[in-house]
């Protein structure tokens, strides 16, 4: 049988990117809690938050995680605030709903943007765009083998879903 308490010594980081929202309400209205971080802590969870948005300094609080995780035993939540620039399901904007408004401060924010920016300014235009084209083709390609792939069957829905 599973035995639960000794799932608090996996090595899993899980990483909540909060815009403040519950899909289209503010999270506030939708809560039954103050704070995802407390109710984490209750779990014997380590926990981080920050407020950056510099992709290198993320790089560097996932890396000081892993070796807390290491030497204490326990998951992480690292807790991350930002801003969704599109819709919460889709690659539409829906800032016509009148539930957030479009902010050109949080798109100035944007740590991919940011990231993209600063190697450009370090002479690395080329390689980026070298690396933007592969991904592209890599999406494509996962996307025309998804169509073409056959869907599930009715029992697979179930298959490895509870510990037996």
């Amino acid at each position: 049988s599973l035995n639960i308490a000794s799932l608090k010594h996996l090595a899993v980081l899980f990483v909540c990117e909060d815009n403040d929202l519950a899909i289209h309400t503010g999270k506030k209205d939708r809560l039954g809690f103050q704070s995802i971080v407390e109710i984490v802590k209750k779990y014997n969870c380590g926990v981080v938050e920050s407020n950056t948005k510099d992709v290198e300094e993320i790089k560097k609080i996932t890396k000081d995680i892993r070796k807390k995780m290491q030497e204490e035993k326990q998951p992480y939540l690292l807790k991350l605030d930002y801003f969704r620039h599109l819709e919460h399901v889709g690659v539409e904007t829906d800032f016509d709903a009148g539930y957030r408004k479009d902010s050109k401060e949080w798109k100035s924010k944007d740590p991919v943007r940011n990231q993209r920016k600063r190697l450009e300014e370090m002479g690395e235009e080329e390689e980026v765009k070298i690396m933007e084209e592969e991904k592209r083709e890599e999406i494509e390609k996962s996307i025309k083998k998804a169509k073409q792939a056959p869907f599930a069957k009715k029992e697979d829905l179930t298959t490895h879903v509870f510990y037996e």
